[in-house]
């Protein structure tokens, strides 16, 4: 049986940042292996005859049996975050009952969780009442400490199979890399004679029966595979980085082929050339930023949960899937990927402030530019963007309820500016948005009257008041917006939502200041500290 002295020897938090530590490496190695194909597809194009046709085939073996190795080795890292994050969700309530409880109640508990009451004196009935309580409270306390024990032992047994069985398979790619022969439905998704699920909950049950080289041979078939809700994330981060290079090599090839012949001067054609040069320098400046937010920072690693070749993109800080808690950011108007840092900065931002309400929880968050936002105040005043934004993020936040591991988190959809008039379309209008609350940062208005217009997976309409919660500077000029109910009810209101403070500066006309609607993540801004406390529930806002 399992003892307290082994689980208070256990330090699960080494797993966690094991797991973390081997996903970065891997992405490296990813990333090495992706270059060395797109070096010998170089090499390939002027080479011609028998030796280049056998160096191909080898090239193509190093490379499948490179993408099973890397897959293989996700699959591990997550093992030991899941488990870790689990193990570490068990040891720390046993080790307070053990260390506190137990003591603070005048008991003692012997290695296997036995804990012996203190014993009253007297003959008295009251002296016998009261040590019956006492009993009665060890018991409980008894129970409770066993039951964290063989919870422990059991994940402990449970992390060692698959941990083992994930290892034997690695190594069974060392010797037969093209591994075993995909399964029939594999096949049948390859050959378009089916498809995959379209429900995340069926995607995932479906991808978690999934060897490495059947989900190999899903992404060489769909390189957007990764951006699909329902898959784990590290697993749409592993797949995703490696299409992030193959669009970002995609979208260089066309530029050097427009730059290399550029139209006669003076015809129509120029106009068109330098708005498709244009384009394609702001695509792969996207891409590069992306490619540059994607790397670990301070300790804290990064995941790429979305990327295409529409401008789209999210990225994680910490895993979703294993955190207590996970903010999703949507950001406002003119957020484009070349500036996705400033989306990731505000979303580390919240990320700490929860951390700082609540070190006892992990919180992830998720910088979610996965819809197109308006460039001009005209394109804002519509609703157009934002009723397309509602599918694809209701989509998301499904995915993530889906593929989070362990006891349910606490889900918060944040909003700012556009960002959350696009919140308040994938929660009305016969959406729902799996959120357990959401938050309003300087918004214009969320395209619904009252608050029971909005829905929320499994929470009453009568009740949805109680999980939104808003806030504007009073020197946010977005409050004139607002005040036109463009973009229906100002959510400005307590009956609409729970109101909390926010600082910005009133330098401007009339006490009015552009730069205060972009100082909402300021460290030293009062928001900052009331959304760590909505998101962890530790305390009241003010």
């Amino acid at each position: 049986m399992t003892t307290i002295s082994h689980v208070r020897a256990c330090q699960p938090d080494t797993m966690v940042a094991f797991g973390e530590h081997l996903a970065e490496r891997n992405s490296i190695f990813t990333e090495r292996l992706d270059q060395m194909n797109r070096d010998v597809d170089t090499a390939m194009q002027t080479w011609h005859g028998a030796g280049a046709s056998s160096a191909s085939a080898r090239a193509l073996s190093h490379k499948l049996a490179g993408s099973h190795i890397g897959s293989s080795v996700v699959t591990i890292s997550d093992r030991y975050n899941t488990f870790g994050t689990q193990l570490a969700a068990v040891r720390t309530p046993l080790l307070t009952a053990v260390e506190k409880e137990v003591p603070g109640a005048g008991m003692t508990v012997d290695d296997q969780g036995n804990v012996t009451p203190p014993k009253m004196p007297g003959n008295s009935f009251s002296s016998y009442f009261i040590q019956q309580l006492v009993n009665d409270q060890a018991a409980w306390l008894q129970s409770r400490i066993k039951a964290f024990l063989v919870d422990f032992g059991d994940l402990e047994n449970k992390a060692a199979q698959a941990i083992t069985a994930d290892l034997q398979q690695l190594a069974g790619y060392q010797k037969a890399p093209d591994g075993a022969p995909l399964s029939a439905a594999v096949q049948d998704i390859l050959t378009g004679r089916a498809q995959l699920p379209t429900d995340p909950k069926q995607l995932h049950d479906f991808w978690a029966k999934l060897t490495p080289a059947e989900k190999d041979a899903l992404f060489q078939h769909d390189h957007f595979i990764g951006n699909r809700d329902g898959i784990p994330q590290v697993d749409r981060d592993y797949y995703n980085r490696q299409n992030l290079n193959y669009l970002r090599a995609d979208a260089q090839h066309k530029l050097d082929g427009l730059l290399a012949h550029p139209p006669q001067a003076g015809t129509e054609a120029v106009e068109k050339w330098q708005s498709q040069v244009a384009g394609l320098k702001e695509q792969i400046a996207g891409y590069d930023k992306v490619k540059s937010e994607i790397r670990m920072k301070d300790g804290v690693p990064r995941l790429l949960s979305l990327i295409d070749d529409q401008g789209h993109a999210a990225i994680a800080l910490h895993n979703p899937d294993t955190a207590g808690n996970v903010v999703t950011f949507v950001p406002g108007m003119n957020s484009r990927l070349s500036g996705i840092d400033a989306g990731v900065n505000s979303a580390d931002a919240m990320r700490l402030a929860a951390q700082r309400a609540d070190p006892s929880r992990q919180t992830s968050a998720v910088a979610w530019y996965g819809y197109e936002t308006p460039k001009t105040l005209s394109d804002a005043a519509g609703s157009e963007m934002a009723k397309a934004a509602a599918a694809p993020l209701d989509s998301f936040q499904a995915g993530l309820r889906v593929t989070h591991e362990g006891a349910r988190a606490t889900d918060v959809v944040v909003g700012h500016s556009y960002g959350t008039t696009a919140i308040g379309n994938a929660a009305s209008n016969g959406h729902t948005l799996d959120a357990d609350k959401v938050i309003f940062i300087a918004s214009p208005g969320v395209d619904v009257n009252r608050a029971s217009e909005i829905s929320l997976v499994g929470v009453d309409s009568d009740d949805v008041h109680n999980h939104l919660y808003a806030t504007t500077a009073p020197s946010d000029p977005i409050r004139l917006a607002a005040d036109t109910e463009t973009h229906g009810t100002s959510t400005e209101s307590e009956r609409f939502a729970n109101q909390f403070s926010s600082d910005g500066p009133s330098d401007g006309f009339l006490g009015y200041d552009g730069a205060a609607h972009n100082h909402y993540w300021d460290p030293d801004n009062r928001a900052m500290d009331n959304v760590g406390k909505i998101v962890t529930d530790s305390g009241p806002i003010s």
